[in-house]
């Protein structure tokens, strides 16, 4: 490799392959759409608003009551994916007519506190979205039944949601599509610039003359069949005068 390509020499062989280069780049986003439709299993999410409180809070909320809920969130999220939790939304999801038996442990359940307030939310994923409204729903009755049972005066008050979503949250054939545009385009430039890189033919007279410290007198076009192609480079020769 003799010195290095400037860089509007790089802008002008990148120039001259844009066409090359816009098709790897739609091969890449084709290829992308391809995978992600085909090759992978969309996934639906379901999710619902429960909020924790006391049975013991009057109709009027205090300071006191919401700080205490608060505090308490972060215990009831931990033990809604427990072991147990796990155990009791099993148990509800096979006594349940409208769950297949085929997704059995083939969902995952998140749960997580709403900007640090005293709202949990519960989150059911699987390949079919009425399976995950279906696991959704259950951990809903879960989460009231257990924190009923092992918080003492502890509530879980159902806000809403569970409901199916159609509309698939993973994978984001759009986002994984732009990127293996990106991806086609970055491969195939790269590829033209190691290329480019790599060449160490000369390509015309300014470029022998630097490289060589030689006048040139004359050019003399190749007639190889690599000359005729387009694109092809010649082969430059030189004259000195003898001393």
């Amino acid at each position: 490799m003799n010195g290095e390509i400037d860089i509007r020499s790089i802008f002008s062989m990148l120039r001259r392959k844009l066409v090359w280069i816009l098709l790897s780049a739609g091969i890449g986003m084709l290829a992308a759409f391809f995978i992600y439709t085909y090759m992978m299993n969309p996934v639906f999410t379901s999710s619902a608003l429960v909020y924790i409180s006391s049975d013991e809070a009057e109709k009027r909320v205090t300071t006191s009551d919401i700080n205490t809920s608060r505090s308490m969130a972060q215990t009831y999220r931990v033990a809604l994916v427990s072991p147990r939790a796990s155990a009791m939304l099993a148990e509800a999801l096979a006594a349940d007519p409208d769950f297949d038996e085929d997704y059995t442990g083939k969902y995952q359940i998140t749960v997580e506190t709403r900007d640090q307030t005293e709202v949990l939310v519960l989150t059911a994923k699987s390949t079919d979205p009425d399976i995950s409204s279906i696991v959704c729903k259950k951990m809903v009755l879960v989460s009231q039944e257990l924190i009923g049972t092992i918080f003492q005066n502890g509530k879980s008050n159902f806000l809403g949601g569970g409901e199916p979503n159609y509309v698939q949250s993973s994978p984001n054939v759009s986002l994984n599509m732009l990127i293996g545009f990106f991806v086609g385009a970055l491969l195939s430039g790269g590829t033209f610039y190691l290329i480019a890189t790599f060449d160490t033919r000369i390509k015309d007279e300014e470029e022998f003359a630097k490289k060589t410290g030689l006048p040139v007198l004359g050019e003399i076009p190749s007639t190889d069949e690599v000359s005729k192609r387009k694109g092809g480079y010649g082969y430059y020769g030189y004259a000195a005068q003898s001393k």
